[in-house]
C-alpha cells in the first residue's frame, strides 16, 4: 500500500512539473514574440514617419526651387515682351510698377524691387515696393558683380543674400542678361531684388502630422523660418550636419528629424521637418495596446491547452504504471488498456506484447524449449527493425524479381499499395504490358544482368493518374550462392523538378546568347550607317579641314564597328583576337585611303592575344589614329593612290617636315606582345620623315595624338613613349581593363 500511495505521488508531481515547464515555455515565448512584435512596430512607423517628413522636405525644396524658376521666367519674359531698353523712360516706370502692383501675376508680392541697366551698367529705371526713386536717384553700377557677371557670362547671376536694415527681411538680388535678338549681343541687364521671407514662410507654415514643423537655417546653421517668429527672433541656431533620424531639437527635446539642401547662388540653406518623439511614441501606442491583449489571451488559452493536453498525456502513462505494478506483483493475465494511435499506444501494445512474451518465456522455459522461443523473438525483432527502416524512408524502395520483373517487397513510399505477388514493375510504374526496352525507359535490371554491377539510370515514370515524371533509379543487385543474380533492389527519386530547372537554364542561355549577338550586329550597323553619313556629309562640304574632321571620325567608327562585328562571329562574345583584329583594321586603312602598297609596306609582328571589348576599343582607335598619321604626314611624296572615300585626297600636312628620307621604301610597322603575365605591349612605327624635335605629341593642336595619349595613359591607364631615332616609334605598355561586374 505504501509503494501504490508513493508511486501515485510522484505522477502528481510530473504532471504539476510538466504543466509548469509548458506554461513557462509558452509565457517565455510569447513575451519575447511580444517584444519583437512591439520593437517592430515602433520601427515601421518610425519609417513610415520619417519616409512622410522626406516627401515634406522634398516638397518644400522644390516649391523654393520652383518659385525662384517662376521669378526668373517672369522677369525674362518682361524683358522679352516688353522690350524695355527701347520704351521710352515713362513705358519702362509703367512697365515695371505694372509688376510690382498686378495681382494677376502669381510672385509679384515677392519681388521688392525691379532695376533696369544698360550695357554700360547705368541705371536707366529702378521701381522700389518700399521706396519712391527719380531720375536724380538713379545711379550706375559697372563695378557690381550683379552687372558684370551676366555680362561676361550670359547668363542669370544670384547674388549674395542680405537683410533689409528695417524689416530685418532676407532678400537675394537676381540679375540677367537682356539680348539683342538681331545682333544676339547683351545690351543691358534686368535686376529683381527678392524677398525670401515671402517664400520661407510658405514652407514654414507646412504642417504634415499634428505636432510636425518645418523650419528653415542658413549655412551657418541659423534659423531663418520657423512657425514660431519667437524662434527666429531669438537668433536661434541649429547643426546643419545633423544626420536623420531620432535627435535633439530646438529645445533640447526628443525629436525625429530628416533634412534636406538646397542652393541659392553661393549660399545654402537647409530644410528640415521635426516631429515630436512622443507623437511617434503615441502613434505606436494602439497597436501596441492590441498586440499586448492579444498575447495576454493566447498566453491565457495556452495554459488551458496545456492543461489539456498534459492530462491526455499523463492519464495513459498512469494507466500503463498501473498494469506495471500488477504484473510485478505477479499478475501476468494483466494488459494494459490504452488503445490509442500515438506513441503511448504503441508503447501500450509494446508493453502487453512484451508481458505476452514473458508469459510465453515462462511457459517454454517450463516446457524446456526455450532456445526456439529466443529465436522466434530474434526473428520478429529483425522483421520489425527491417519493416521500421523500410518504413522510414521517404523514397520509393523495392525489391524486383530478377528473372519475371515481379515486386516482391515494397515501402509505402513506393504507393505500390497491397501487392499480390504478380505486379510487375513496368505494369505499375508504366502501365505497359511487358518490359521496358527503349532508349526513352532503359531497364535498370537489365543494365545489371549486363554488367553484374550496380547501375544508375533515368527513367520516366507514371502514376495510378498517368501522370509522368522523371526518375533516377539506383539498381544494385542480389546474388545467390552460386553467383547469379536473383533479384535487385530499386531505389528511386523524382528529379522533375531538377530536370525542368535545367531545361530552363540552357533555354535562358541560348536565348541571351542569340540577344547578345544581335546586339552586337545592330551596332556594328548603327556604326556603318553613322559612317556612311559621315561619307555623304562630307561630299557636301567644300572646306578641306571639315572633310579632313569627317574622314578622321568615319575611320574611328569603323575601327570601333569592327570590334563588334568581330565579336558578333565570335563564339566568344566577351573577347576578341587582338593580333586578328590589328590585321583588319590596319588593311582597312590602307585600303579607304588608297595607299600604294608598292610605295608603302604595311608589317605585323604579332602574337594571338585575346582581350575583352573594353580594352579593344581603345585599342582599335589608338592605332586608327598612329596608323592615319602615318599615311597622312610620315612620307609626304606619298600621296594616297586616288579619292579616300568620302572626300578628295589632299590632307593637311601639319606634323610633317619637308623632305622625306632619300632612297627609302614607306614601311608602317605594327609589333604586338605580352610583356610578362599580365603586361601588354604595343608599338606603331614607320620610316617616315619623323616628327620634329620640338614638338610634344601630348599637347599637339590636332585631336589625334592628344586622343593617343589620352587612350594609353587615362583609359588604358598604361606608359606611352616615343622614338624618333628612326622615323618615328610609338611604344605603349598597359594591362587589359577588368571590370567589375555590372548589374
Amino acid at each position: 500500500m505504501t509503494r501504490i500511495c508513493l508511486f501515485y505521488d510522484e505522477t502528481q508531481g510530473n504532471q504539476k512539473k510538466i504543466i509548469i515547464n509548458a506554461t513557462l515555455l509558452v509565457t517565455s515565448s510569447l513575451t519575447l514574440l511580444g517584444l519583437a512584435l512591439s520593437l517592430t512596430i515602433f520601427l515601421n512607423q518610425k519609417n513610415q514617419l520619417m519616409a512622410l517628413q522626406h516627401e515634406v522636405v522634398k516638397s518644400a525644396v522644390n516649391e523654393i526651387n520652383w518659385d525662384i524658376h517662376e521669378i526668373e521666367n517672369l522677369l525674362h519674359v518682361t524683358s522679352t515682351d516688353y522690350n524695355l531698353l527701347n520704351l521710352s523712360e515713362e513705358g519702362r516706370f509703367n512697365a515695371l510698377s505694372g509688376i510690382l502692383t498686378s495681382k494677376d501675376i502669381k510672385h509679384h508680392n515677392i519681388i521688392d524691387e525691379l532695376v533696369l541697366l544698360d550695357s554700360k551698367g547705368v541705371e536707366l529705371e529702378r521701381v522700389s515696393r518700399s521706396v519712391v526713386y527719380s531720375d536724380s536717384d538713379l545711379g550706375e553700377r559697372s563695378s557690381a558683380d550683379e552687372f558684370l557677371m551676366p555680362l561676361r557670362t550670359g547668363e542669370t547671376y544670384y547674388g549674395s543674400i542680405t537683410n533689409d536694415e528695417i524689416t530685418n527681411e532676407s532678400l537675394i538680388t537676381l540679375s540677367m542678361p537682356i539680348y539683342d535678338i538681331q545682333s544676339g549681343t547683351v545690351n543691358g541687364v534686368f535686376l529683381g531684388r527678392i524677398r525670401l521671407s515671402r517664400i520661407w514662410e510658405n514652407i514654414a507654415d507646412r504642417s504634415f502630422v499634428e505636432s510636425g514643423i518645418v523650419f528653415i537655417t542658413d549655412q551657418d546653421g541659423k534659423v531663418v523660418a520657423h512657425p514660431d517668429a519667437s524662434v527666429i527672433y531669438r537668433n536661434t541656431f541649429y547643426d546643419t550636419k545633423t544626420p536623420d533620424g531620432i535627435r535633439s531639437g530646438l529645445n533640447n527635446d526628443k525629436i525625429l528629424i530628416v533634412s534636406n539642401k538646397f542652393h541659392l547662388g553661393s549660399q545654402t540653406f537647409t530644410v528640415f521637418a521635426a516631429l515630436p518623439l512622443s507623437k511617434v511614441l503615441a502613434l505606436s501606442l494602439h497597436t501596441l495596446s492590441t498586440t499586448a491583449l492579444f498575447l495576454l489571451i493566447f498566453i491565457a488559452g495556452s495554459i488551458v491547452v496545456s492543461l489539456f493536453v498534459v492530462r491526455r498525456i499523463v492519464r495513459p502513462i498512469e494507466s500503463l504504471s498501473r498494469t506495471a505494478r500488477e504484473i510485478s506483483s505477479g499478475n501476468l493475465s494483466q494488459r494494459s488498456d490504452v488503445t490509442s494511435d500515438d506513441e503511448l499506444g504503441m508503447l501500450a501494445g509494446s508493453f502487453n506484447t512484451m508481458t505476452s512474451h514473458l508469459v510465453e518465456t515462462i511457459k517454454s522455459l517450463e516446457l524446456n524449449i526455450a532456445d526456439r522461443k529466443k529465436a522466434e523473438k530474434e526473428i520478429m525483432r529483425q522483421n520489425e527493425l527491417m519493416n521500421n527502416i523500410l518504413n522510414s524512408l521517404t523514397h520509393p524502395f523495392y525489391v524486383i524479381d530478377a528473372s519475371d520483373y515481379t515486386i516482391k517487397m515494397a515501402n509505402p513510399a513506393a504507393r505500390f499499395g497491397v501487392l499480390n505477388g504478380k505486379s510487375t514493375c513496368y505494369s505499375l510504374t508504366h502501365h505497359r504490358s511487358e518490359p521496358c526496352n527503349s532508349a526513352e525507359h532503359p531497364c535498370v535490371i537489365k543494365k545489371i544482368k549486363r554488367t553484374g554491377e550496380p547501375a544508375t539510370v533515368e527513367h520516366i515514370h507514371y502514376d495510378s493518374e498517368g501522370n509522368a515524371s522523371i526518375t533516377e533509379i539506383h539498381g544494385y543487385p542480389i546474388f545467390d550462392r552460386n553467383g547469379n543474380i536473383v533479384q535487385v533492389i530499386e531505389h528511386t527519386f523524382d528529379i522533375t523538378g531538377r530536370k525542368t530547372a535545367e531545361d530552363k537554364l540552357i533555354t535562358s542561355l541560348k536565348e541571351k546568347e542569340v540577344l547578345l549577338r544581335e546586339i552586337h550586329h545592330r551596332v556594328k550597323n548603327n556604326m556603318r550607317i553613322i559612317s556612311s553619313l559621315l561619307r555623304l556629309q562630307s561630299k557636301q562640304i567644300s572646306d578641306k579641314k571639315d572633310v579632313e574632321i569627317l574622314k578622321d571620325m568615319q575611320t574611328r567608327i569603323k575601327s570601333m564597328a569592327l570590334i563588334h562585328e568581330k565579336l558578333y562571329r565570335s563564339k566568344d562574345l566577351t573577347h576578341v583576337d587582338l593580333s586578328e583584329y590589328i590585321r583588319e583594321l590596319s588593311q582597312g586603312i590602307f585600303l579607304f585611303y588608297r595607299i600604294d602598297t608598292n610605295a608603302i609596306v604595311l608589317k605585323f609582328e604579332t602574337e594571338q592575344i585575346w582581350i575583352g571589348i573594353d580594352t579593344a576599343i581603345p585599342c582599335g582607335l589608338i592605332i586608327n589614329e598612329l596608323v592615319s598619321n602615318s599615311l597622312k604626314h610620315a612620307f609626304s611624296s606619298t600621296k594616297p593612290a586616288g579619292k579616300p572615300e568620302g572626300g578628295p585626297s589632299t590632307m593637311p600636312n601639319e606634323l610633317a617636315g619637308k623632305h622625306e628620307p632619300a632612297g627609302k621604301k614607306g614601311e608602317v610597322k605594327i609589333t604586338l606582345k605580352r610583356i610578362g603575365e599580365h603586361e601588354i605591349e604595343l608599338i606603331v612605327s614607320d620610316n617616315g620623315i619623323g616628327l620634329p624635335e620640338g614638338l610634344d605629341f601630348r599637347n599637339t593642336g590636332t585631336l589625334g595624338l592628344r586622343l593617343v595619349s589620352s587612350l594609353s595613359e587615362d583609359q588604358l591607364s598604361g606608359k606611352i613613349d616615343l622614338d624618333r631615332t628612326e622615323g618615328t616609334e610609338f611604344r605603349i605598355r598597359f594591362k587589359e581593363i577588368h571590370y567589375e561586374k555590372r548589374i
